[in-house]
């Protein structure tokens, strides 16, 4: 630290335009956003290297200044079924912009899917509050997930009543987990036990961290995937019980 505080006040200087300068060519190399706050350096916050055909990545824009994720998965609702969303995130008019309208990106788990929800607002069908909304295939690529088709961003969380509720587990889940929620209801109860559909407005990094952050803090509660009401016609999500893989029994409980 010495060291560092002893370099004469140029080289300090030189290095830090050099940094500057080694980050911006990395932004422009990755086609990250100068305005991106992130960890720039994280594999999963820059594109991958797979062809344009293959993206599920979409960018949509000119949305609404007020537009969060759980407004825009509203919007979405009733025209579905599109696809389960794997990751969504929505960014504002920053304070000072010329533009007064928010973006998002929208990552489907498959291709077909996010095919799917091009072509629904590519060809004029979502207007929000007067507001035609546009897209375009996010530079920032993002391949199909390879994972099992029970995976979603549901989570339907059941055990002891006076555990599950749902004051209880947003403490929970606000201490572990940076996470945007589209709703939660309770969908059934005994005497004894109750169960919760609680749907995060992303797999990734929220319904799948969540899953593993309720078995560590909650042993008393049991968690699946649910159905994804985006991936569905509105109608006709299933209400009963549904079948899963062997090594998930234990959570079964409807």
């Amino acid at each position: 630290m010495d060291a560092v505080l002893n370099l004469p006040l140029k080289q300090l200087e030189d290095k830090h335009r050099q940094s500057i300068a080694d980050e911006d060519a990395f932004r422009a190399e990755k086609k990250i956003n100068p305005a991106y706050l992130g960890n720039i350096y994280h594999s999963a916050n820059h594109g991958a290297n797979i062809p344009e055909e293959l993206n599920c990545s979409l960018f949509i824009y000119n949305l609404p200044a007020h537009m969060t994720e759980k407004s825009l998965i509203e919007a979405l609702l009733p025209h579905a079924p599109f696809d389960r969303i794997y990751a969504l995130s929505v960014t504002p008019p920053s304070a000072g912009s010329f533009s007064d309208t928010s973006i998002a990106k929208i990552t489907t788990f498959t291709r077909a899917g996010a095919e799917k929800l091009y072509n629904f607002i590519h060809a004029g069908w979502l207007a929000i509050s007067g507001q035609q909304t546009r897209v375009r295939w996010n530079q920032i690529k993002v391949a199909a997930f390879p994972g099992d088709e029970y995976l979603s961003r549901v989570l339907l969380i059941s055990g002891p009543k006076d555990v599950v509720t749902i004051p209880n587990l947003t403490a929970h889940l606000s201490r572990g987990i940076a996470y945007q929620l589209e709703a939660a209801t309770v969908k059934q109860e005994t005497a004894d036990i109750r169960l919760i559909e609680w749907r995060f407005c992303s797999f990734r990094a929220q319904a799948s961290s969540a899953k593993l952050l309720l078995r560590w803090e909650l042993p008393a509660v049991t968690t699946r995937f649910g159905v994804d009401p985006l991936a569905v016609p509105l109608r006709a999500v299933p209400a009963g019980p549904r079948r899963f893989p062997p090594w998930d029994r234990s959570t079964e409980w409807v």
